[in-house]
Order: C-alpha cells, then sequence, then structure tokens
C-alpha cells in the first residue's frame, strides 16, 4: 500500500478548510435570515463566496470511503479485519457516541433559541423531529432533515453509507469487482432525480457517489490484484485531478448562489472526483507535468493550524450550529445592525464557538475515538495509521 503516515497531514487539512467553510456558510446564513431585508449590498459582495454551502462536504465523502477502505486493500478477499459487525461497532461508537451528546446539547440550544427568537415549538413536530434524530432516519424526511440542528443530516447519511459498504459494496466488490459496484451505485443514485423529478434531492443520494469512489480510489491499491494496479499507473491521475480543480468552481459559480440541492449533482461529483484523483496523484508520488502544482497544494493542505482545526473538525460541524444561532438571536435582541452583527459574528463568535468544539472534542469525541466509553467494543485487530487516525470524515 503506497499511502503512509507521512502523507496523512494533509487530508487534515481538507478537513479542517471544510470545517472552517461550513461554519462560515451557516453563520452567513444566519446573519441574512436575521435581518433579510435591511441587508446592505456591500454585505453581500463580501460574503457571497461562502454561500455555495451544498458543495461544501462532498471531499468528506470521498474521504471516508478512501480511509475506511485502507484495513481492506491489502487483502484479496476485501475483508474487514474484525468482520461486517466489528466494523459497524467501531464506526457506530466512533461517529455517533458524539452524534448524540451532541444531539442532546442542540436540543437544549434549540429550546432556549426557539424562546428567544419567539419561534414556537409544536409539540408533535419536535417529537417526530427528535425521534427521527434519534433513529438516524431524519434525512429522508424534508420535514425533519434540518430541524433541530441543520448540519446532523450528513451524521445520519454517513452512517448509512458505512452500512451500504460493510453489508452491499464490499460483497459486490468481492464478486464483481471494483467497477462494476461504482457503476452500479452511481446509477441507482442518480435515477430519483433523473427519473422522478428531483425525488429525494434533498438526501443527496449522489454522496453515496463520494463515497463509493473513495472506495473505487482506495482499492486500486491492493498488491493482490496487480490488473487493479496497472489500471492506477495508466490512468493520468494528474490531468484529471488538475481538469477538475479547474472545473469545479467554474461549475459551482454557474449554478447560482444558493443553488437547490438538485442543481447540485455534477458539482458535487466534480469536486468528489477531484479529490479522489488527487489522493491516487499523491499517493503515487506526482509524476509528470503536474507535480509543481500538487506538491504546493500539499504545503498549503500541511498548514499545521489547518490541520489542527481538522484534527477536531468533526466536532466543530456536530456543535457550531445550534452554539452560532443561539449567539445570533441573543445579538438580535440588541441590535439589528448587520455590520455589529456580522464583526461580532466573525470574529468572536466563530473563534469562541471553535474552543468550545475543542472541548467539546477533549470531553466527548476523544472518549469515543479511543475507546474509553466501551472498551470491550475495541476493534482487537490492528487497523493502519491513515484509517484511524482521521475516519470518520463528517
Amino acid at each position: 500500500m503506497a499511502t503512509q503516515a507521512r502523507k496523512i497531514p494533509y487530508m487534515f487539512g481538507i478537513r479542517g478548510i471544510s470545517a472552517i467553510y461550513v461554519t462560515l456558510f451557516h453563520l452567513n446564513n444566519m446573519i441574512v435570515q436575521a435581518n433579510p431585508a435591511g441587508i446592505p449590498a456591500l454585505y453581500h459582495r463580501l460574503t457571497d463566496w461562502i454561500r455555495y454551502g451544498d458543495f461544501r462536504v462532498a471531499a468528506f465523502f470521498v474521504m471516508s470511503g478512501y480511509l475506511l477502505t485502507v484495513p481492506i486493500a491489502r487483502s484479496a478477499q476485501w475483508k474487514l479485519p474484525a468482520g461486517e459487525r466489528g466494523f459497524l461497532r467501531r464506526r457506530a461508537e466512533r461517529l455517533l457516541g458524539p452524534y448524540y451528546v451532541a444531539l442532546a446539547l442542540s436540543v437544549l440550544l434549540f429550546l432556549i433559541w426557539s424562546a428567544v427568537a419567539q419561534v414556537p415549538v409544536h409539540l408533535k413536530a419536535f417529537s417526530i423531529g427528535l425521534a427521527a434524530h434519534v433513529l438516524l432516519i431524519h434525512n429522508l424526511d424534508p420535514r425533519t432533515m434540518l430541524y433541530i440542528s441543520d448540519p446532523l443530516w450528513n451524521v445520519a447519511l454517513e452512517f448509512q453509507c458505512y452500512v451500504l459498504f460493510a453489508l452491499v459494496l464490499l460483497p459486490a466488490m468481492r464478486r464483481f469487482g471494483v467497477w462494476r459496484p461504482l457503476v452500479a451505485v452511481s446509477v441507482l443514485s442518480l435515477a430519483p432525480h433523473f427519473l422522478f423529478h428531483g425525488w429525494l434531492d434533498w438526501v443527496r443520494p449522489w454522496f453515496v457517489i463520494l463515497y463509493a469512489l473513495g472506495v473505487a480510489t482506495c482499492a486500486l491499491a491492493n498488491p493482490a490484484f496487480p490488473e487493479l494496479q496497472r489500471q492506477e499507473d495508466r490512468i493520468p491521475w494528474g490531468t484529471i485531478w488538475f481538469a477538475a480543480t479547474l472545473a469545479t468552481p467554474v461549475a459551482v459559480w454557474a449554478s447560482g448562489i444558493d443553488a437547490p440541492y438538485g442543481a447540485g449533482w455534477l458539482q458535487n461529483l466534480l469536486l468528489g472526483l477531484a479529490v479522489s484523483a488527487f489522493f491516487l496523484y499523491v499517493r503515487r508520488g506526482t509524476p509528470g507535468p503536474f507535480a509543481k502544482p500538487a506538491k504546493v497544494a500539499v504545503r498549503a493542505l500541511e498548514f499545521r493550524p489547518l490541520c489542527a482545526l481538522g484534527a477536531f473538525s468533526y466536532s466543530v460541524y456536530l456543535v457550531h450550529f445550534p452554539i452560532l444561532r443561539l449567539l445570533v438571536a441573543l445579538t438580535g435582541l440588541y441590535t439589528h445592525s448587520t455590520w455589529i452583527l456580522a464583526g461580532l459574528s466573525f470574529f468572536v463568535f466563530v473563534p469562541l464557538t471553535v474552543w468550545i468544539a475543542y472541548g467539546f472534542h477533549v470531553l466527548v469525541e476523544r472518549r469515543f475515538q479511543q475507546g474509553r466509553i466501551w472498551p470491550a467494543t475495541r476493534v482487537i485487530a490492528p487497523v493502519p495509521l491513515e484509517a484511524s487516525a482521521l475516519a470518520p470524515e463528517t
């Protein structure tokens, strides 16, 4: 396996960039919604670059599929070290343990925010929404998907991808190889959008393609399959990365600000292709004419503060929304000035929220990450550093 621990930092950098962007995206929406009729045009010109929110987490799904395939990419049978049950148990502990703690915090802050913002909470809707979040099915209904805390839909979809990976994708890879399952997943994920007039667009089913793309990208390095490694050598990954990287912002910009979910499938897939090709290109040592920009990108992504943020990006993702929403609502009680609210939000509330997220990481996420809560459930088989250090990517 060509991926080495020394190449991990740039992935932390990707996580750090994604975490700060999603935080700024949600915060900007809150500011705009706080005073929709009185937002100065200059404010929009300064902040429109953070309004392309539906493209903010595509890299996470590619990275998650890639990293969780590392432990099986040395096996000719594509076997998980601890089996499907052990894999899902560990993923549940790592992903869902912090999620449920964050959900309890989000519920508390949601109720306080509702009182401050004078938004009525209907008992039936709240009960259904909470139950859907507990069962991790809230992303399947547009009425519950963004209820309580907007970003939590991603956790449900991520865990659903884990189940699909262990119970469907891996058995399919054993029988049909790497590429056929990826093609099948792509067709099935895009079929609702094209055949049923955008049905299920709110779920972003094409994110499953991104996850499967990460799996396929990592699987090419399996030494038990020389043909896969020959494919890795023949395909010009540097060219694909460079072309997709240039095409993605053009496609995102062309989609328009605040594009509906269904308008973003191509842009998300382009970004996923750019990220997966970048992983492969770096893994192969960046040969060819695009070596210099790739090495510059790696050095930028390995910027230490960025990697430090990436190390607890899951905690940032879990807790930032309810905290910022409450702080913005409280500020709105005392001022209606967009500039005062924006100044406090970007320069005070964001750093404060990041520090709170770091505290959540230390007190909660790290305990689940290291298996301190239920030691008996820890995977006994050794897991490579690449997988244990970064997954899950949410």
